[in-house]
Order: C-alpha cells, then structure tokens, then sequence
C-alpha cells in the first residue's frame, strides 16, 4: 500500500521529534566518526583536498556544522529512518542530470559518501568535470540516520541545497565489472542507471586521453 504524502511527512516529523535531546544535530556530530566528516569536508570546502559536487561559499569545519542553528527538514526524498536539518550555509550545487551533459564526457565511478560507499559500503557514485550552470544556494542539508554501533543517529552526509531524490543503489561492484579502471563516459553513466552526476575541478588527464582516443 503506497504511503501518502502527508503521512509520510508526519512519520519524518516524528523520526525528527524524537531525535532531540540526546538526538540533536550536536550530538548526532558527536557520535559520528570524524575521520568521515573531516573526508566529507574535504570534498565541500572550496579547494578542498577532493572537492567534488556541491561546495560551500565559505569553509567550514567541524566544530562550524556541529554549532550551526540547525531546524528540522520535512522533505519528500527523506525517507525513514533518515531525519534532515537544514541550516543558513551557503553554497553552489555541483550535481545536475546526467541528461543535461554530452554522452561523451568522461566520467570517473567512485564509491559514494566521500569514499564509504554510504551505509551498504558499496554505494557508487558519478563525478565528471563540467562547467557549474547552477546557482548558488542559501542553506546546507544535514542528513542522518541510526549508526551501525547502538550510539544513536550519526552523520550521514550533508550538502548545499536540498535533498537530492534517492535513486536505486548501484553498486562498485557492478560497475567495475562493465568498467574494470572505473571509468566511462556519460553515456555509459546513463545506461548503468545513475541519474545524477557530480561535478570536479578536474579528472585525472590520463583518463581523458584514453577517453578521447575510444570516441
């Protein structure tokens, strides 16, 4: 039976209520690893060591998202046991449809969540270099959701913007059997059934030689 809109939403907000307390965003920071957060700063900070998709206007650290004046997020791609919050961070998206890019640009397949393939730990994602058509955005999304060790909700991810629509998992796994070196073209991207593809600075120049040489 499909679970309307608005019961949906009241099931978040509740995950939401109930994540207070013990469950605020400060404490969900604090219960998470931060080795992964420091990664997944590496990746939205402007000039970042792996800057890739979305990026803040400003850098931020830990302790700056750990304090922010975090609210509650009802959001229709937030599905239980994810809760969301969003914040006044700055940034500029860096994911668009893999429709809106040229089916021979190059891409790089990597495992999602800054590297921890998110909760399987084989979660693919998409990253290609493109010039940014999207603006700039006024808020961060947090997302979170139970930990693996009985501590209670943990960091998952979070980024400019609002949540992105949840797609079905592609695994590393997968991909790697099509695409052994984990790369490929958008093309390739689209037909592996990735929707969505993140934007980098730069991809690795061996991989658009190669790329340019099979096209």
């Amino acid at each position: 039976m499909r679970i309307s809109d608005s019961l949906l939403r009241r099931i978040i907000r509740e995950e939401i209520e109930n994540s207070e307390g013990d469950q605020s965003p400060a404490q969900i920071f604090d219960n998470s690893d931060r080795a992964y957060i420091e990664k997944t700063l590496a990746t939205r900070n402007p000039s970042g060591s792996i800057q890739a998709g979305s990026v803040f206007m400003k850098p931020q650290t830990f302790e700056s998202l750990r304090n922010a004046p975090w609210k509650p997020l009802y959001h229709e791609s937030i599905k239980p046991p994810a809760i969301a919050f969003t914040a006044p961070i700055s940034g500029v998206l860096g994911i668009v449809p893999a429709e809106d890019l040229s089916p021979g640009t190059p891409v790089k397949f990597q495992l999602s969540h800054g590297g921890t393939g998110g909760k399987s730990g084989r979660s693919a994602e998409v990253v290609a270099q493109f010039n940014s058509s999207v603006g700039a955005v006024s808020e961060t999304t947090l997302i979170a959701g139970p930990g693996t060790d009985g501590k209670g909700y943990v960091v998952w991810t979070f980024h400019p913007g609002d949540p992105f629509p949840q797609s079905a998992e592609i695994t590393m796994e997968s991909v790697l059997e099509k695409f052994p070196d984990g790369r490929g073209t958008v093309r390739d991207a689209i037909e592996l059934g990735f929707k969505f593809i993140k934007r980098v600075e730069m991809l690795p120049e061996s991989s658009r030689r190669r790329l340019r040489g099979q096209r």
